[in-house]
């Protein structure tokens, strides 16, 4: 009787601290993990939708209103800071199994509604620069567009 008492007491405990560590985990979660979009991006080398996943995956849709990936695969943040004006900056690695690996600077702006960077295939690049040719913008998705910047 003891041994059952226990072995259910244990059960219990465990499905608790289950629930507790997703809480916190979820908690935490990241900020570049949401949907980001530019309408202004059409036939050409950016997608109009990114996903950015909390499992780690990512995925990217030609077209806004598209539900079929054009690329996905998984992405490590590799460093994550706050620089001086309140900018969350990140080094990334994409990791899509047919474009390969790519190697991004990011950085979400403090309101947490614009993302921004540069994107290399071989080394992460050196500083976020609009005008290279590896950079583009988005803004985070919202049901109310009209408080976007």
């Amino acid at each position: 009787m003891i041994g059952g008492t226990l072995k259910s007491f244990i059960i219990i405990a465990l499905c608790f601290s289950m629930v507790f560590y997703a809480a916190a985990s979820f908690s935490k979660s990241d900020e570049i993990c949401c949907t980001w979009f530019n309408m202004k991006h059409t036939e050409g080398k950016f997608p109009q939708k990114i996903m950015f996943h909390y499992d780690g995956t990512y995925a990217t849709y030609n077209k806004m209103d598209s539900s079929k990936a054009s690329a996905s695969g998984m992405f490590q943040i590799t460093k994550k800071w706050t620089d001086s004006k309140g900018y969350i900056r990140y080094k990334i690695i994409m990791n899509d199994p047919k474009q390969g690996k790519k190697y991004k600077l990011a950085k979400v702006s403090q309101n947490g509604r614009r993302l921004e960077f540069v994107c290399n295939k071989n080394i992460y690049p050196s500083e976020l620069n609009v005008n290279e040719s590896g950079y583009c913008n988005y803004l985070r998705a919202s049901m109310d567009f009209e408080s976007l910047p």
